[in-house]
């Protein structure tokens, strides 16, 4: 239909008026009247017709393209010179920006102020996420982190995904007629599924592709340097502006309104539904699928635009990697990072990741300042080389983490919890908030799980 819409308005209109064009008159009696162009002579593209085309209305066209992209960009919070080198490494639009601001202020979707924080030391809350120039403040730089996790050129197949069955996922609520009702997942081929808002299911697996991944170790070496996540408050009085674009609810189900979304819809709208029954139990199940950890991520010949792991994982997982929460000492690494330039590796060359990581980072011979091994996010440098000319360091190890406390889950249903608010006495006299408790074993539990963890695989779920 709106095919046949355009092909009306702009073809019937000229048509009309052709229809009721007057004749050509004149000495040559018109066009149909002239004489066949010389073929030897009269060229469709003659030097001066190239030239007109290419350099002279080409070249304008081409100009005025580029400043009206500059200025529009400009004027919602990206001035050019932040914009150099940005699609370097697929980063532009697909991983947050970090900056260093002189002044400005942070400031909500609704313009208010935070008096707490000033931009030029300190990094903006979630609850004021936008940066405001104010009167006098500019951005100085930005970068982007670096990619120093390194991706699997595989589909994510955590081990741990095969539990996630009707004994793990049930709730049992009142239904619409005032009787408890107990709602299982029976999903086809659900075991194995990846679910991106599972933090298992990653499983130290960055995803089909290979694509590696920033962790939260690069970007604090970049807080550290002074660079912090920038959303101008600019972007935020454009007309297209959605707020939704800050958060989404990543096991909700519901899909990005733009076309190269990264999160997929759910598959069950409980709004399609007619009778208060058939919605109660639609809800039910949906609340089961986000207790999964939300949509799955289809491979292969079902992999469509919206649903494929390579497009996922091209861009920033909605979590953290850690690399210092799976190996402290961050010795597990395979060869540099794919690309860094020279900014990013001057931003986070001599950031101490013992003394300032928030992961519990604990790398050899880190206590002297400004140690290399102080460094660990790049390789030593040579003799007389220059930082922007070093080599990031590409970490193999690292622990998915985004909340949703399913390693926590897992173990509860072995009986297996951790009691944050114990005190487990030390060796050295003094006391350790909370400890692992065990309510129950697999066999004494309410009903023998059929497919129980192993001691192994309890000791790695306790470590992560």
């Amino acid at each position: 239909p709106l095919v046949l819409l355009i092909d009306c308005v702009t073809n019937v209109v000229p048509a009309i008026g052709m229809a009721f064009e007057k004749k050509e008159v004149g000495a040559r009696g018109g066009i149909m009247a002239r004489d066949p162009r010389n073929t030897f002579l009269d060229r469709l593209l003659t030097g001066k017709m190239f030239f007109y085309s290419f350099f002279q209305l080409g070249m304008i066209q081409a100009c005025a393209g580029f400043y009206a992209y500059l200025v529009v960009m400009n004027d919602y919070g990206y001035p050019p010179h932040l914009m150099i080198g940005g699609g370097d490494s697929d980063y532009w639009g697909n991983y947050p920006l970090f900056c260093q601001f002189v002044g400005g202020q942070y400031v909500n979707t609704k313009g208010e102020i935070d008096p707490s924080r000033y931009p030029g030391s300190a990094p903006p809350r979630t609850e004021f996420p936008l940066w405001d120039e104010g009167d006098s403040g500019y951005v100085k730089q930005c970068v982007f982190p670096i990619k120093n996790v390194r991706g699997i050129a595989k589909n994510p197949a955590s081990k741990y995904m095969e539990y996630l069955n009707d004994e793990f996922l049930t709730i049992t609520r009142e239904g619409p007629n005032d009787k408890m009702e107990t709602f299982k997942l029976r999903e086809d081929g659900f075991k194995g599924s990846f679910k991106i808002g599972n933090a298992f299911s990653y499983d130290q697996n960055t995803g089909e592709g290979g694509s590696d991944m920033v962790s939260v170790e690069a970007v604090e070496a970049l807080e550290a340097a002074g660079y912090y996540e920038y959303t101008p408050w600019k972007s935020r009085v454009s007309g297209f502006w959605n707020s939704r674009w800050l958060a989404y609810d990543i096991v909700g189900g519901v899909a990005e309104d733009y076309a190269d979304a990264q999160i997929p819809p759910s598959p069950i709208s409980p709004d399609d539904y007619s009778t208060a029954e058939q919605r109660f139990n639609k809800r039910s199940k949906k609340e089961l699928v986000a207790l999964a950890g939300g949509p799955s991520l289809d491979s292969g010949e079902r992999c469509t635009t919206t649903r494929c792991p390579s497009k996922y994982f091209n861009k920033m997982s909605v979590g953290l990697w850690s690399v210092c929460l799976s190996d402290s000492s961050m010795s597990k690494t395979e060869g540099g990072v794919w690309y860094a330039n020279t900014r990013q590796l001057q931003s986070v060359y001599g950031w101490n990741a013992t003394a300032f990581s928030t992961t519990g980072c604990s790398v050899p011979g880190a206590s002297a300042e400004g140690s290399m091994a102080s460094a660990p996010l790049m390789r030593k440098l040579k003799a007389n080389q220059e930082v922007g000319d070093g080599t990031g360091v590409l970490f193999t190890d690292a622990l998915f983490c985004n909340g949703d406390h399913s390693y926590d889950r897992l173990l509860k249903k072995h009986g297996i919890y951790y009691d944050y608010e114990a005190h487990n006495p030390q060796s050295t006299g003094g006391y350790t908030l909370g400890r692992w408790k065990v309510e129950f074993s697999d066999e004494a539990g309410s009903g023998k799980l059929r497919n129980p963890l192993s001691d192994s695989e309890k000791a790695d779920l306790k470590a992560k």
